[in-house]
């Protein structure tokens, strides 16, 4: 029945008080650290995903339409009709 050393070990050293205590607290603090390190993974990601909504909120409002300022073809044809060929609007001043 063979065992993991680091397992043999600790059974080594569990027959002190001194022993298992360190193991708990460094137990302890390994999943400390992995809880941190988990708190500050879904802290990024909620962070990252705030970011990006502020960014698409403020291009719409920045171009004043959706889809991040993507133009009407319609439009652009049409304002370039009326540079080409005037129209009343465009000549009057």
């Amino acid at each position: 029945n063979h065992q993991h050393p680091w397992l043999c070990k600790t059974r080594l050293h569990t027959s002190d008080g001194i022993g298992v205590a360190s193991n708990l607290l460094y137990q302890h603090d390994l999943n400390t650290q992995v809880s941190m390190k988990r708190r500050s993974i879904s802290l990024a990601r909620q962070q990252e995903r705030e970011q990006c909504n502020q960014h698409f909120m403020t291009f719409d409002t920045f171009w004043g339409r959706p889809g991040h300022g993507a133009q009407d073809i319609k439009t652009r044809k049409l304002k370039l009709n009326n540079l080409l060929y005037g129209t009343p609007e465009c000549t009057s001043e």
